[in-house]
C-alpha cells in the first residue's frame, strides 16, 4: 500500500515537471508573447502544484478525487492556452476565467474533503462546470460585449451555483427536482445568450430578462425547496404545471426581445399576468384539498389571459 502511495507521488511529479518545462518553452518560441501571458502560465503551474501536492499530504484521497483534480487541471489548460492564442484577450475576461477556477477548485475540494458524496452529486458538479465553462467562452468570442453584460453572467453563475450546491445539501433530495432546477438554468442561459447576440438589445429589455430570473427563482424556491419539504408527496402534475409556467413566462417576456418597438404598458401587463399565474398556481401548492376541477377553470382563465 505504501509503495502504491509513492508510486502515485512520484507520478504526480512527473506530471508536473513535464507540463513546467512546456509551459515555460512556449514563451520562447513565440518571441511575440506577452509578459501577461507568461504570467498565466506560472499560475497555471502554481495551481497544478498545488492539487498535485493535496493527494501526497492525505494519503487517504482516492483516485476518484484525484481523477477529477486531472479533468479540472485539463479544462483550466485550455481557458489558458485559448488566451494565449488570441492575444487581444482583456484583462477582465482573465479575471473573470480566476473567478470561475477559483469557483471550481471550492466545488471539487469539498467533494474531495467529503468522501461519503455520491457520483450522483460529483455528476451535478461537473455539468456546472460544463454550463459555466460554454458562458466563459462565449463571452470571451465577443469581445465587444460590455462589462454590463459580463456582471450578469457572472450572477447567472452565482445563481446556478447556488442551485446546483441545494441537492449537496439535502442529499436525499430526489432526481426529479434536480431535473426541473436543470431546465431553469438552461433557460435562464439562453436569457442572457440573446442579448450577446443581438448587441442592439436595450438595457430596459435586458433588465426584464433579470426580473423574469428573479421571479423563476423565487418561484422554485419557493415551492420545490419549502414546500417540498414540507409536503413529499407533491404530485409529478404539480412539478408539469410549473415547468409550463416557467415556458409560458419566457415566451411572454421574450416578445419584448422580438419586438423592440413594444411599449413598456405591455410588458407591465405581461409582469401582471405573470404575477397573476404565480398566485393562481401557488393556491393548489397550499390548500392539497382543491379538487383538480377547480383547477381547470384556472388554466382556461390563464389561456384566455395569455
Amino acid at each position: 500500500m505504501m509503495f502504491l502511495t509513492s508510486f502515485k507521488n512520484l507520478y504526480l511529479f512527473l506530471k508536473l515537471v513535464t507540463l513546467a518545462p512546456l509551459a515555460w518553452v512556449l514563451p520562447r518560441v513565440n518571441s511575440g508573447m506577452s509578459f501577461k501571458i507568461t504570467l498565466m502560465y506560472k499560475r497555471l503551474i502554481t495551481i497544478d502544484a498545488l492539487i498535485g501536492f493535496l493527494p501526497c499530504v492525505s494519503p487517504g484521497m482516492d483516485f476518484m478525487s484525484s481523477h477529477i483534480c486531472e479533468r479540472f487541471i485539463t479544462m483550466a489548460a485550455f481557458i489558458w492556452f485559448l488566451s494565449g492564442v488570441n492575444h487581444g484577450m482583456a484583462f477582465k475576461i482573465i479575471y473573470l476565467c480566476e473567478r470561475l477556477f477559483t469557483l471550481a477548485a471550492l466545488i471539487w475540494f469539498l467533494s474531495s474533503m467529503n468522501p461519503g458524496v455520491p457520483i450522483e452529486i460529483v455528476l451535478l458538479c461537473e455539468r456546472l462546470i460544463t454550463i459555466a465553462t460554454l458562458i466563459w467562452v462565449f463571452s470571451c468570442v465577443n469581445l465587444d460585449m460590455p462589462f454590463k453584460n459580463t456582471f450578469m453572467y457572472e450572477i447567472l453563475i452565482a445563481m446556478a451555483a447556488l442551485v446546483w450546491s441545494n441537492p449537496c445539501v439535502n442529499i436525499c433530495m430526489a432526481f426529479k427536482m434536480t431535473y426541473p432546477f436543470e431546465r431553469f438554468i438552461t433557460l435562464a442561459a439562453l436569457i442572457w445568450f440573446f442579448p450577446s447576440v443581438n448587441p442592439d438589445v436595450s438595457f430596459k429589455i435586458t433588465c426584464i430578462s433579470e426580473r423574469l430570473i428573479t421571479i423563476a427563482t423565487l418561484i422554485y424556491r419557493m415551492i420545490f425547496r419549502l414546500y417540498h419539504h414540507v409536503n413529499p408527496c407533491m404530485p409529478f402534475k404539480m412539478t408539469l404545471i410549473y415547468e409550463i409556467l416557467i415556458t409560458m413566462a419566457a415566451l411572454i417576456w421574450s416578445l419584448p426581445c422580438v419586438n423592440l418597438g413594444m411599449a413598456f404598458k405591455i410588458i407591465y401587463l405581461s409582469e401582471r399576468l405573470i404575477t397573476l399565474v404565480a398566485l393562481v398556481w401557488f393556491l393548489p401548492s397550499v390548500n392539497p384539498g382543491m379538487r383538480f376541477k377547480m383547477t381547470v377553470p384556472f388554466e382556461r382563465l390563464i389561456t384566455i389571459a395569455t
